[in-house]
């Protein structure tokens, strides 16, 4: 643990020369990972999720358990002891990864310019936008957890395949702006839409750490990376879930990595590495995209046990695990979707 928790309910540590995982050490037992990307030659820090602000009973009486707060002034020891964003005079760029409760109820307090150059840009998916436009009280689960109600105001939906350029304080597309424009950031990030887990769901890609951030589409099962009560649970997927829209996901992630690799300079960094916003940080991206891929396949075709039945929101909820890198938990309907889908055959499989 870097940053005690008397200080803090938040946890950091470097991912790469520019970015900071951040897990949040939350009463619900979530621990989600956020990612801040630091341009230390421009005014601006990229925040991947924001989490709950909602700290555990151990880190309840923190001085620092609200992510902007956290953000702006709390030192981090992998950063020199300096606050991420010193004073709030950057302007923040914050990608949602998906619209569950423990990913946006940080955002509220990010809704307000306060001492930045720019409001804040808050970017979600276009594929997914009429989802989060529509009962974002259950679509988030916060209904769930008997949560407040928040208002959720992306100020941007962004197709699949688009590169992030602000100009003037606002994102633009690449082919109004030029290099020269001493007002333009092409902030070197990629936006793919990546539907499955949730309709809404993205995944970034940092083009100069070569780095891929997927949400919660792909995170290993059980590593506490030395966290005290990381989350160690499977891959879960809501009854808004889609395996079959997942898979067509995750292959289109694999073939765009499989490309980068091809195409990167030989050494250290050459290969992607694949970030999650829960327990993995930094893996090689080929590798898990290729490996949960097997694993849903061998789910689809019975060869990995169901481990656990229950009755969730109305459906029979099962989670699947064989004690491998991976395990699934979602409504047993998504995988004969999944089935049916693949004409697999399962001898024994209870309809």
């Amino acid at each position: 643990m870097v940053i005690r928790n008397d200080l803090s309910s938040f946890m950091v540590t470097r991912v790469n020369q520019s970015t900071f995982a951040i897990t949040e050490d939350d009463r619900f037992g979530e621990h989600p990972v956020l990612y801040a990307k630091l341009y230390p030659d421009r005014p601006v820090l990229v925040l991947s999720d924001t989490g709950l602000n909602a700290p555990h009973k151990r880190s309840r009486n923190a001085q620092y358990t609200e992510i902007r707060r956290f953000l702006e002034e709390c030192p981090v020891p992998p950063n020199d002891n300096q606050p991420l964003n010193p004073g709030g005079q950057k302007q923040y760029v914050i990608i949602i990864s998906h619209c569950h409760y423990d990913h946006i109820y940080g955002l509220p307090a990010f809704y307000e310019q306060g001492h930045a150059i720019a409001p804040p840009i808050i970017v979600s998916s276009l594929t997914g936008k009429h989802f989060v436009s529509h009962d974002i009280y259950t679509h988030s689960l916060a209904k769930f957890r008997n949560l407040p109600r928040i208002e959720y105001k992306p100020t941007d939906f962004v197709a699949d395949d688009t590169d992030l350029v602000v100009k003037a304080g606002k994102l633009t597309s690449r082919e109004f702006s030029t290099p020269d424009d001493i007002d333009t950031t092409n902030l070197g990030i990629t936006i793919f839409n990546t539907p499955g887990h949730v309709p809404d769901e993205i995944a970034w890609y940092d083009q100069a750490e070569r780095h891929l951030y997927v949400g919660d589409s792909i995170y290993e099962t059980g590593d506490a990376h030395g966290i005290p009560g990381i989350y160690p649970g499977p891959i879960i997927f809501p009854k808004e879930g889609d395996w079959v829209t997942y898979v067509e996901s995750m292959k289109h992630l694999l073939s765009f990595v499989q490309t980068t690799n091809l195409d990167g300079n030989t050494g250290e960094n050459a290969r992607v590495m694949l970030g999650a916003a829960h327990n993995t940080i930094s893996v090689d991206a080929e590798e898990a995209i290729q490996d949960v891929l097997d694993f849903l396949t061998r789910v689809g075709k019975g060869e990995v046990p169901i481990t656990k039945r229950e009755t969730t929101r109305g459906e029979e909820y099962c989670r699947w695990d064989d004690g491998g890198r991976f395990g699934v938990g979602a409504p047993l309907r998504l995988c004969e979707e999944y089935r049916k889908h693949n004409s697999y055959t399962v001898s024994g499989w209870r309809n």
